[in-house]
């Protein structure tokens, strides 16, 4: 499990004062479902593509995401690799003290997922967690860390990605429109996290999965994530 960043305000709990916008189906909507995915289907000209699984389907997504737009030839591999070489010794503190909570804990925590390469040893040099995190699920048979807060923000200041996430693991009461990372004059591209799998999102009409500025952005977007034109243009 993994934390999403911002405290929203739940736009469900607003909704005759929510935002209108010019949908792809031509019709004028304002938010007026609970469903979170209502408005971002087949229905209202988007779609999501599919992704690999097996711990590889945060940077599967942004590859497909962001593709030819980047002047690196993106790949799971490439982008594992720099969240390897970024993570450093405080990195690999945090995991220690982490796993060593998640022990000492009866209840499952957000963490116990450090449990196993602690015991195999993968933590007890930075070098042997480098090699683990370059580690790919579809290589290794789900045998890699999926990504987590670190990755994200890693791949989102590499990037310079504003990475738009749909939680639908999140508490009752919460906005599903969340971030997992900001970036200042960055692009966009939006992901669905449900039952612990990544997706982008994709236009129909235009096949895009990735926008340069707010203004570009599809406008069902722009209001479920309440993100002004003006924003860092």
């Amino acid at each position: 499990m993994v934390t999403l960043y911002g405290d929203y305000d739940s736009p469900f709990e607003t909704m005759k004062h929510a935002p209108e916008w010019q949908c792809a189906c031509g019709k004028h909507h304002r938010i007026e479902t609970r469903r979170a995915l209502a408005y971002l289907c087949r229905a209202h000209g988007m779609t999501w593509l599919k992704t690999t699984r097996l711990g590889d389907c945060f940077y599967d997504s942004v590859c497909k995401a962001v593709g030819d737009c980047y002047d690196e030839s993106l790949s799971v591999a490439w982008l594992r690799g720099h969240v390897a070489r970024r993570f450093g010794d405080s990195q690999l503190c945090h995991y220690r003290v982490m796993a060593a909570i998640a022990e000492s804990e009866f209840d499952e925590t957000e963490y116990d997922w450090l449990l196993p390469l602690a015991n195999a040893g993968v933590l007890s040099s930075l070098e042997k967690t480098r090699a683990y995190l370059r580690r790919e699920g579809t290589v290794y048979d789900g045998a890699c860390v999926w990504a987590d807060e670190f990755a994200f923000v890693v791949v989102g200041e590499l990037l310079k990605l504003n990475v738009l996430v749909v939680d639908m693991e999140r508490e009752r009461t919460a906005s599903p429109y969340r971030y997992l990372h900001r970036s200042s004059g960055g692009g966009y591209v939006v992901l669905k996290r449900q039952r612990l799998h990544f997706q982008p999102l994709v236009d129909l009409e235009t096949r895009r999965a990735y926008w340069r500025a707010p203004k570009e952005l599809p406008a069902v977007v722009r209001a479920l994530w309440n993100i002004p034109l003006g924003v860092d243009e």
